[in-house]
């Protein structure tokens, strides 16, 4: 991301620098899995769509590992829907026992309309519920 960062500022600011250190960066994209079918990066002169393509994945690289450092544990995401509970904002009425099917289905929508969770991801948290809740 550095060497796209450095090719940006260098076309906005037009500043005598050093064209950006893309070969040492193309021999490490070579060696990734993933990236190596890209062609580039490209010299600043040279710039084409594989440029953007990889500057792009570099940044959501980059969105996602800090997504994953601030994400809450899944006990800190149960005591945010129990507070809600407590704070009438949602509701689990119409239910009349806290564990099975229903109420697994209820705090798996509860919690894909409130924090996008979907799948695999609810699971953590409906445990830690189900002990909270009864």
């Amino acid at each position: 991301m550095e060497y796209y960062r450095e090719a940006r500022n260098w076309f906005l600011h037009s500043v005598d620098k050093k064209d950006p250190k893309a070969r040492d960066l193309k021999d490490r994209v070579g060696r990734h899995p993933r990236l190596r079918k890209i062609n580039g990066p490209n010299w600043y002169s040279d710039l084409r769509f594989e440029d953007f393509v990889l500057a792009a994945r570099a940044s959501m690289a980059i969105g996602k590992s800090l997504s994953a450092l601030g994400k809450p544990t899944d006990r800190q995401i149960a005591d945010m829907v129990i507070r809600l509970i407590q704070d009438n904002v949602i509701s689990l009425e119409g239910l009349r026992k806290k564990v099975g099917r229903r109420f697994d289905n209820k705090i798996r929508q509860l919690l894909a309309t409130l924090y996008g969770m979907q799948g695999d991801e609810c699971t953590g948290v409906v445990a830690c519920l189900v002990g909270s809740l009864l």
